[in-house]
């Protein structure tokens, strides 16, 4: 990933951060993020698909709160999270489990209409 489009991509993750932090409160409030093994390291090998394996690995795999980070950052659409690595998973994972968290509620919405229990 060029420089330039890496500066941009965190640039963009910042402002949206800042955004989605007017309706849900600071991002850095989330309690979680205190304990996390990534807390002092600077995002931008995050946001870099080139480093996605290095990250989950170096910090994601040893992390006390990395069901806390997937579930925050799964709460969230692409486009407010920013992409990157959260919780272990890497942007192809997250928009996977996002589908397909997707499809299940919708399931269960369809049988729930129909008269089917869950």
């Amino acid at each position: 990933m060029s420089e330039a489009k890496l500066s941009d991509r965190v640039a963009r993750s910042a402002h949206l951060a800042a955004e989605l932090s007017l309706v849900i409160g600071p991002p850095l409030d989330e309690a979680w993020r205190a304990e996390s093994e990534c807390r002092s390291v600077l995002p931008d090998r995050f946001f870099d698909p080139e480093y996605a394996d290095e990250v989950k690995e170096q910090f994601c795999s040893i992390c006390p709160v990395r069901l806390e980070c997937l579930e925050f950052a799964l709460s969230m659409s692409y486009a407010q999270c920013g992409g990157g690595v959260w919780g272990g998973m890497d942007d192809t994972e997250l928009r996977r489990e996002r589908r397909r968290r997707s499809m299940a509620r919708y399931k269960i919405k369809k049988a729930q209409q129909e008269g089917n229990p869950t």
